[in-house]
This record gives C-alpha cells, structure tokens and sequence, in this order.
C-alpha cells in the first residue's frame, strides 16, 4: 500500500507535498515498542474495569430481581391463604399493607418523647452552658442575680474563690443534713444516714 501511496503521491497528497515528506510523517506516527505497551496494558485496564462494572451491575440487578420475586411469592401466598383470587388480593394485601405502615407511623409519633436529659443536653449545647451556670449561682448562698463577682485576675485570686465557694458549699449541705435528720427524727437517723 505504501508502495502505490509513494509512486502515485498526488492520487493521495496535496500538491508540492514529496514522497519524502510523506515517509517522514509516517515515521513519526510510528509507536515505539513501549508506547505499544502502555497503551495495549490501558486498553486491557479499561476492559477489565468495564468487566468489573458489568459484573456489579449484574449482581445489583439480580439481587432486586429476587427481592420483588420474593416478595410477589409472598403476595400470591398470602393471596392463595386467604382464598381472594389475583385481583382482590392485591388489593386486600395492598390496602393492610398501608394500613400497617399508618399505624406505625401514628406509633412512632405519639409513643416517641425525647428523653429529658437529651433535652438538657440540647439545651446546654444551644445556650453555651449558661443556663448552668445560672443555676448553680442561684443555689449557692449570696451568688444571686444580684451578686455576681468579678472574675479571678491571677491564680491566687483563683484559688481563695474556689476554696471560698467549696466552703459555702459546705456549710449548705451542713444545713441540708440537719434539716433532713430534723424531719426524719433525732440522731438515731443521722447514723443512718452516713
């Protein structure tokens, strides 16, 4: 072919164009042997990926080829059990089906209450903690709304307001212990109570 090409070159080149150009240009479109190589070893990666993809596809569609087959085996069962025909018994399946799936529904809302401490949390998560530590200075005496102090500037400072509040801590549950072993009666229950 290239014999005929060379010796009629204006049947298949443009005018001017020489037999040498023509040899040159088919030269350099000439792969080398590792050129050849890699693109035979891509050729063959992409086949394989396509097989690859092929054979997933494949087993996706037959698995939900045989979850409606089972499924319709089920339907025409619970049809044949009932004695209701082809018909009727779709509809009857169909009609509990929904019936069920309702039912289920009106459940899950009415019986599902988020738990109290999901809720705290919830709530400690969306005030930043504030709401904690509102509440823990209204429960300890003389750190009410009224009588917030200034944050501590050094770690000495730090440290007497901590000792002062565990202090005050435990003079209230002190006054928590005494008026508990009063209602429960004398120091007979105080014993108990440790």
């Amino acid at each position: 072919m290239r014999a005929h090409m060379k010796s009629h070159p204006t049947e298949f080149f443009p005018e001017g164009t020489s037999a040498d150009v023509v040899d040159e240009e088919a030269e350099s479109q000439k792969l080398s042997d590792a050129e050849k190589y890699a693109a035979q070893t891509r050729k063959n990666r992409q086949n394989q990926d396509y097989s690859a993809l092929q054979g997933a596809l494949d087993s996706v569609l037959s698995g939900i080829k045989a979850i409606f087959g089972g499924v319709w085996t089920a339907i025409r069962s619970i049809s044949d059990l009932l004695n209701l025909g082809d018909e009727g018994g779709k509809v009857v399946i169909l009609g509990l089906l929904v019936l069920i799936l309702v039912a289920s529904n009106v459940y899950t809302y009415v019986a599902w209450r988020p738990s109290s401490e999901s809720a705290m949390l919830r709530r400690y998560q969306r005030t930043g903690g504030a709401d904690v530590g509102q509440t823990l200075k209204s429960l300890l005496p003389g750190q009410g709304p009224g009588n917030e102090r200034r944050a501590a500037s050094t770690p000495r400072e730090e440290v007497d307001e901590l000792v002062r509040i565990l202090q005050a801590v435990d003079r209230r549950s002190t006054e928590l212990r005494g008026i508990l072993e009063s209602s429960i009666g004398g120091e007979g229950s105080a014993a108990k109570l440790d």
